[in-house]
């Protein structure tokens, strides 16, 4: 587990693979789990994958409060 602090929560990252960045972002309520394996291996052949548990999914802590969409982007920003 590997963990950033962004705002108020810890945020729980994998970085895979080599090459230009590709940040993934899953949808509301999705873990970095959620991308599969074989998916990931594939892309990380080409990229350097960044991927995080959502607010209140996978090991990022859970949000302390009500968030919103522009929350959830500075998450993936931090």
């Amino acid at each position: 587990m590997t963990l950033i602090t962004a705002g108020d929560l810890d945020i729980n990252y994998k970085i895979q693979g080599s090459g230009k960045p590709l940040l993934m972002i899953t949808g509301l309520s999705f873990s970095l789990l959620d991308w599969g394996k074989k998916f990931t291996e594939l892309l990380a052949k080409h990229y350097q994958l960044i991927l995080f548990d959502n607010r209140d999914t996978g090991l990022t802590s859970p949000s302390p409060r009500l968030y919103s969409i522009a929350d959830m982007a500075d998450d993936a920003a931090g």
